[in-house]
């Protein structure tokens, strides 16, 4: 049996609401996995812990979509074309949004 499943099946097997989720920091970043959960849960909040060393552009595309409850790490921003904190995370942290 090969554990082998298309991206779109295991976005909805494996994401639930209300679960902390795992980030590596990486050069390679969760890209598809993310715009996939954006696109699959549309329209509802999955309201998410988001764990990782960095927070990066997943995060915030994450955040963007309103699937975020808490971020837990060290670094909140972008990294191209240098590193530097995100304005989005920056201003909900201020209003203690999240």
């Amino acid at each position: 049996m090969s554990k082998v499943m298309n991206l779109g099946f295991c976005v909805k097997e494996v994401i639930k609401p209300n679960i902390s989720l795992h980030f590596s920091f990486t050069h390679n970043r969760p890209m598809a996995f993310v715009w996939e959960m954006i696109r699959q849960f549309k329209g509802t909040k999955l309201n998410l812990d988001v764990v990782g060393t960095g927070m990066l552009e997943y995060a915030i595309a994450l955040t963007w979509a309103g699937h975020v409850k808490k971020m837990e790490g060290a670094f909140f921003g972008e990294t191209y074309p240098a590193p530097r904190p995100t304005k989005l995370l920056t201003t909900l942290a201020r209003e203690e949004k999240l």
